[in-house]
Protein backbone atom coordinates (compact mmCIF):
# COMPACT_ATOMS: atom_id res chain seq x y z
CA UNK A 1 0.00 0.00 0.00
CA UNK A 2 1.21 3.33 -0.84
CA UNK A 3 2.33 6.14 1.29
CA UNK A 4 0.91 9.65 1.82
CA UNK A 5 4.42 10.64 0.47
CA UNK A 6 4.53 8.10 -2.64
CA UNK A 7 1.13 9.37 -3.56
CA UNK A 8 2.33 12.99 -3.44
CA UNK A 9 5.23 11.87 -5.42
CA UNK A 10 7.80 12.74 -3.13
CA UNK A 11 10.63 10.17 -1.89
CA UNK A 12 9.49 8.07 1.02
CA UNK A 13 13.67 8.27 2.30
CA UNK A 14 13.20 11.74 3.29
CA UNK A 15 11.84 11.59 6.59
CA UNK A 16 13.56 14.65 7.79
CA UNK A 17 11.39 17.06 5.84
CA UNK A 18 8.20 15.41 5.96
CA UNK A 19 5.86 13.30 7.96
CA UNK A 20 4.82 9.95 6.49
CA UNK A 21 0.97 9.25 7.14
CA UNK A 22 -0.64 6.15 6.08
CA UNK A 23 -3.18 6.61 2.86
CA UNK A 24 -5.80 4.50 1.55
CA UNK A 25 -5.84 3.60 -2.01
CA UNK A 26 -6.05 5.80 -4.75
CA UNK A 27 -9.36 6.48 -5.80
CA UNK A 28 -11.01 5.73 -9.35
CA UNK A 29 -7.57 6.08 -10.12
CA UNK A 30 -7.28 9.63 -10.70
CA UNK A 31 -4.14 9.90 -8.89
CA UNK A 32 -5.13 11.90 -5.57
CA UNK A 33 -4.85 9.62 -2.83
CA UNK A 34 -7.03 8.91 -0.11
CA UNK A 35 -5.11 10.12 3.17
CA UNK A 36 -5.87 9.67 6.76
CA UNK A 37 -5.77 13.04 9.29
CA UNK A 38 -2.29 13.38 11.30
CA UNK A 39 -4.42 13.97 14.54
CA UNK A 40 -8.00 15.02 16.06
CA UNK A 41 -7.68 18.62 17.79
CA UNK A 42 -10.20 19.05 20.62
CA UNK A 43 -12.98 21.72 20.74
CA UNK A 44 -11.62 25.53 20.77
CA UNK A 45 -12.59 26.56 24.16
CA UNK A 46 -15.54 28.99 24.79
CA UNK A 47 -14.45 31.30 26.89
CA UNK A 48 -16.43 34.60 26.15
CA UNK A 49 -15.97 38.18 27.54
CA UNK A 50 -20.12 38.59 27.23
CA UNK A 51 -22.73 36.24 28.32
CA UNK A 52 -25.19 35.31 25.65
CA UNK A 53 -28.06 37.75 24.21
CA UNK A 54 -31.33 36.89 25.88
CA UNK A 55 -33.88 34.36 23.71
CA UNK A 56 -36.28 36.86 22.25
CA UNK A 57 -39.91 36.15 24.01
CA UNK A 58 -42.09 34.77 21.93
CA UNK A 59 -45.25 36.68 23.40
CA UNK A 60 -43.52 40.03 22.85
CA UNK A 61 -42.66 38.71 19.28
CA UNK A 62 -46.59 38.45 19.06
CA UNK A 63 -47.56 41.64 19.78
CA UNK A 64 -48.22 44.60 17.22
CA UNK A 65 -45.35 47.06 17.52
CA UNK A 66 -46.91 50.39 19.06
CA UNK A 67 -48.21 52.82 16.17
CA UNK A 68 -47.26 56.54 16.36
CA UNK A 69 -50.06 58.07 13.87
CA UNK A 70 -48.53 61.09 11.62
CA UNK A 71 -51.39 64.00 13.03
CA UNK A 72 -51.38 64.82 16.77
CA UNK A 73 -53.82 62.74 18.28
CA UNK A 74 -55.52 65.54 20.48
CA UNK A 75 -56.30 67.55 17.52
CA UNK A 76 -57.10 65.21 14.63
CA UNK A 77 -60.35 65.31 14.76
CA UNK A 78 -60.73 69.25 14.57
CA UNK A 79 -57.56 69.62 11.75
CA UNK A 80 -59.95 66.99 9.71
CA UNK A 81 -63.34 69.45 10.30
CA UNK A 82 -61.56 71.88 9.14
CA UNK A 83 -60.36 70.73 6.05
CA UNK A 84 -62.95 68.53 4.78
CA UNK A 85 -66.11 71.04 5.54
CA UNK A 86 -67.86 72.93 2.84
CA UNK A 87 -69.69 75.58 2.98
CA UNK A 88 -74.05 75.90 2.46
CA UNK A 89 -76.41 79.07 2.47
CA UNK A 90 -78.12 78.03 5.61
CA UNK A 91 -77.45 80.66 8.46
CA UNK A 92 -79.31 83.61 9.08
CA UNK A 93 -80.86 85.84 6.70
CA UNK A 94 -78.79 88.29 4.24
CA UNK A 95 -80.98 91.23 5.15
CA UNK A 96 -78.44 93.46 3.39
CA UNK A 97 -78.71 91.74 0.14
CA UNK A 98 -82.25 90.79 0.53
CA UNK A 99 -82.87 94.67 0.59
CA UNK A 100 -80.92 95.98 -1.62
CA UNK A 101 -82.58 93.31 -4.33
CA UNK A 102 -86.08 94.71 -3.45
CA UNK A 103 -84.93 97.90 -3.78
CA UNK A 104 -83.72 97.74 -7.39
CA UNK A 105 -86.80 95.47 -8.23
CA UNK A 106 -85.07 92.13 -8.74
CA UNK A 107 -86.86 88.95 -7.87
CA UNK A 108 -86.07 86.59 -4.91
CA UNK A 109 -86.17 83.20 -6.29
CA UNK A 110 -85.04 82.52 -2.40
CA UNK A 111 -83.52 84.69 0.69
CA UNK A 112 -79.95 84.57 0.52
CA UNK A 113 -78.58 83.33 3.47
CA UNK A 114 -75.05 83.43 5.19
CA UNK A 115 -73.22 80.27 4.11
CA UNK A 116 -71.93 77.93 7.19
CA UNK A 117 -69.81 75.35 7.23
CA UNK A 118 -71.13 72.03 6.99
CA UNK A 119 -69.89 68.51 6.30
CA UNK A 120 -73.78 67.03 5.16
CA UNK A 121 -72.05 66.92 1.73
CA UNK A 122 -70.13 64.16 2.25
CA UNK A 123 -66.81 62.69 2.14
CA UNK A 124 -65.11 60.65 -0.29
CA UNK A 125 -61.75 58.94 0.58
CA UNK A 126 -59.02 58.25 -2.27
CA UNK A 127 -56.21 55.71 -0.52
CA UNK A 128 -53.53 55.25 -2.51
CA UNK A 129 -52.56 51.81 -2.65
CA UNK A 130 -49.28 52.11 -4.52
CA UNK A 131 -45.65 50.94 -3.69
CA UNK A 132 -44.83 54.42 -2.84
CA UNK A 133 -47.40 54.47 0.36
CA UNK A 134 -46.87 50.90 1.51
CA UNK A 135 -45.25 52.18 4.57
CA UNK A 136 -48.29 54.32 5.38
CA UNK A 137 -50.97 51.99 5.27
CA UNK A 138 -51.54 51.51 8.60
CA UNK A 139 -51.63 55.91 8.44
CA UNK A 140 -54.67 55.73 5.57
CA UNK A 141 -56.66 52.71 7.42
CA UNK A 142 -56.69 54.63 10.95
CA UNK A 143 -57.31 58.22 8.97
CA UNK A 144 -60.61 56.76 7.24
CA UNK A 145 -61.54 55.27 10.43
CA UNK A 146 -61.21 59.08 11.93
CA UNK A 147 -63.12 60.93 8.90
CA UNK A 148 -65.77 57.85 9.18
CA UNK A 149 -66.19 58.63 12.91
CA UNK A 150 -66.55 62.54 11.89
CA UNK A 151 -68.63 62.94 8.83
CA UNK A 152 -70.70 59.57 9.01
CA UNK A 153 -70.40 55.87 7.58
CA UNK A 154 -73.45 56.65 5.69
CA UNK A 155 -71.66 60.13 4.02
CA UNK A 156 -68.17 58.25 3.57
CA UNK A 157 -67.44 56.87 0.17
CA UNK A 158 -63.73 55.08 0.66
CA UNK A 159 -62.15 54.37 -3.12
CA UNK A 160 -58.70 52.31 -3.47
CA UNK A 161 -56.10 53.49 -6.08
CA UNK A 162 -52.95 53.03 -7.53
CA UNK A 163 -50.38 56.09 -8.93
CA UNK A 164 -53.40 57.64 -10.08
CA UNK A 165 -57.23 57.82 -9.47
CA UNK A 166 -57.86 58.19 -13.76
CA UNK A 167 -56.05 54.61 -14.02
CA UNK A 168 -58.92 53.41 -11.96
CA UNK A 169 -60.37 52.76 -8.67
CA UNK A 170 -63.19 50.83 -6.56
CA UNK A 171 -63.78 49.67 -3.61
CA UNK A 172 -62.44 45.84 -3.97
CA UNK A 173 -59.51 44.50 -5.23
CA UNK A 174 -57.74 46.46 -8.06
CA UNK A 175 -59.09 43.79 -10.97
CA UNK A 176 -62.77 44.98 -9.63
CA UNK A 177 -61.98 48.56 -10.26
CA UNK A 178 -63.77 50.64 -13.18
CA UNK A 179 -63.21 53.76 -14.22
CA UNK A 180 -63.46 56.96 -11.41
CA UNK A 181 -66.13 58.45 -10.70
CA UNK A 182 -66.26 62.18 -9.09
CA UNK A 183 -68.45 62.14 -5.80
CA UNK A 184 -71.92 64.38 -5.99
CA UNK A 185 -71.74 67.93 -5.90
CA UNK A 186 -70.83 70.11 -2.74
CA UNK A 187 -68.54 66.93 -1.35
CA UNK A 188 -64.72 66.69 -0.59
CA UNK A 189 -62.52 64.49 -2.05
CA UNK A 190 -59.99 63.66 0.56
CA UNK A 191 -56.62 62.38 -1.12
CA UNK A 192 -54.26 60.38 0.39
CA UNK A 193 -51.61 59.67 -1.87
CA UNK A 194 -48.12 60.89 -2.68
CA UNK A 195 -48.76 61.97 -6.09
CA UNK A 196 -45.72 60.96 -7.32
CA UNK A 197 -43.55 63.07 -5.47
CA UNK A 198 -42.18 59.35 -3.80
CA UNK A 199 -41.35 56.12 -4.52
CA UNK A 200 -39.32 53.22 -6.15
CA UNK A 201 -36.64 55.18 -8.48
CA UNK A 202 -36.78 53.38 -11.95
CA UNK A 203 -40.63 53.31 -11.26
CA UNK A 204 -42.12 53.57 -15.26
CA UNK A 205 -45.80 53.25 -13.34
CA UNK A 206 -44.92 56.75 -11.58
CA UNK A 207 -47.89 59.26 -12.05
CA UNK A 208 -46.90 62.24 -13.90
CA UNK A 209 -48.16 66.00 -13.20
CA UNK A 210 -50.51 65.91 -16.10
CA UNK A 211 -52.65 63.24 -14.38
CA UNK A 212 -53.30 65.05 -11.83
CA UNK A 213 -54.10 68.64 -13.15
CA UNK A 214 -56.57 66.17 -15.28
CA UNK A 215 -57.93 64.52 -11.93
CA UNK A 216 -58.32 68.13 -10.36
CA UNK A 217 -59.97 69.67 -13.29
CA UNK A 218 -62.14 66.75 -13.47
CA UNK A 219 -63.41 67.03 -9.80
CA UNK A 220 -64.15 70.47 -9.63
CA UNK A 221 -66.10 69.83 -13.25
CA UNK A 222 -68.68 68.00 -11.31
CA UNK A 223 -69.02 70.41 -8.26
CA UNK A 224 -66.97 68.95 -5.72
CA UNK A 225 -63.60 69.95 -3.87
CA UNK A 226 -59.97 68.31 -4.11
CA UNK A 227 -57.92 68.11 -1.22
CA UNK A 228 -54.60 66.49 -0.80
CA UNK A 229 -53.02 64.88 2.31
CA UNK A 230 -49.08 63.76 1.88
CA UNK A 231 -46.92 62.15 3.93
CA UNK A 232 -43.73 64.67 3.25
CA UNK A 233 -42.89 67.95 4.45
CA UNK A 234 -44.33 70.82 3.18
CA UNK A 235 -40.78 71.93 1.32
CA UNK A 236 -40.95 68.58 -0.44
CA UNK A 237 -44.03 69.93 -2.01
CA UNK A 238 -43.07 69.99 -6.40
CA UNK A 239 -44.32 73.44 -7.33
CA UNK A 240 -46.77 72.61 -9.75
CA UNK A 241 -48.91 70.63 -7.11
CA UNK A 242 -50.11 73.74 -4.77
CA UNK A 243 -51.14 75.27 -8.00
CA UNK A 244 -53.29 72.10 -9.05
CA UNK A 245 -55.31 71.50 -5.64
CA UNK A 246 -54.72 72.44 -2.31
CA UNK A 247 -52.35 70.15 -0.14
CA UNK A 248 -51.24 70.08 3.09
CA UNK A 249 -48.05 68.03 5.16
CA UNK A 250 -49.56 64.55 7.02
CA UNK A 251 -47.30 65.48 9.73
CA UNK A 252 -47.68 67.21 13.70
CA UNK A 253 -46.29 70.13 11.66
CA UNK A 254 -49.73 71.12 9.94
CA UNK A 255 -52.06 72.58 12.65
CA UNK A 256 -55.89 73.48 12.91
CA UNK A 257 -54.99 77.12 12.17
CA UNK A 258 -52.75 76.98 9.26
CA UNK A 259 -55.27 74.37 7.99
CA UNK A 260 -58.06 76.51 8.19
CA UNK A 261 -56.64 79.93 6.77
CA UNK A 262 -55.93 78.22 3.46
CA UNK A 263 -58.73 76.27 2.94
CA UNK A 264 -61.21 79.58 3.55
CA UNK A 265 -58.42 81.06 1.36
CA UNK A 266 -59.10 78.04 -1.51
CA UNK A 267 -62.89 78.65 -0.86
CA UNK A 268 -62.85 82.41 -1.52
CA UNK A 269 -61.47 81.89 -4.57
CA UNK A 270 -58.19 82.88 -3.98
CA UNK A 271 -56.80 79.94 -5.96
CA UNK A 272 -55.96 76.57 -5.55
CA UNK A 273 -52.56 77.04 -5.33
CA UNK A 274 -52.68 76.76 -1.38
CA UNK A 275 -50.23 74.66 0.71
CA UNK A 276 -51.30 73.53 3.81
CA UNK A 277 -49.30 72.63 6.45
CA UNK A 278 -47.25 74.11 8.95
CA UNK A 279 -44.39 76.91 8.48
CA UNK A 280 -41.29 74.88 9.41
Amino acid sequence: MPTMLEGLGLDPEDSGQYRAVDAGPVAGGTGHPRVSPLETLPAWPRGWSRPSVARPDRELMSRRPTHTPLLAPLSTAALLEAALAGTAPEGEVEVEMTVDFLARGLPLAELPRRKLRTLRHGVQILVDHGPAMQLFSRDQMQLCERVEALVGKEKTELLRFAYAPLRGAGKGPFWTWRTYQPPPRGSTVLLLSDCGTIGPPGDHRRSRPAEWREFAAEVRRHGARPLGLLPLPRDRFPAWLPATMPVFAWDRGTTVGHVTARVAQAQAGCGANSVLGGEG
